[in-house]
């Protein structure tokens, strides 16, 4: 299956066609009325959600990003922000590298 995917249902006494979508593997699904009544309008409604999806995503396949790809953005994050805690977030990245890596504690 290519993610992400969607498919379009109608509620029981609900006017509007709904849309479900996958973003990638392992995700939970999101729903979200396309408050479209016509399934055909839903459809296209879907397609164009899961475009964006597409495009938020790129190629990045989420259960490939690594802890350090990670960290770094959220470091990224701090310093573009301006946030006061930036010093704190390195010394508590510093104590889960060390996790993730398998160096012991002791």
């Amino acid at each position: 299956m290519a993610y992400p995917s969607g498919c379009v249902h109608q509620r029981p006494k609900s006017p509007f066609w709904w849309v479900k979508i996958v973003p990638y593997k392992g995700a939970r699904a999101i729903f979200e009325s396309s408050k479209r009544t016509r399934k055909e309008h839903a459809e296209t409604y879907l397609d164009e959600r899961l475009k964006d999806f597409q495009m938020d995503l790129g190629h990045v396949r989420p259960e490939q990003v690594t802890f350090n790809e990670l960290a770094e953005d959220l470091k990224t994050d701090y310093r573009i922000h301006g946030r006061k805690s930036l010093e704190r977030l390195e010394n508590r990245i510093t104590h889960l590298e060390k996790v993730f890596s398998g160096e012991s504690t002791n």
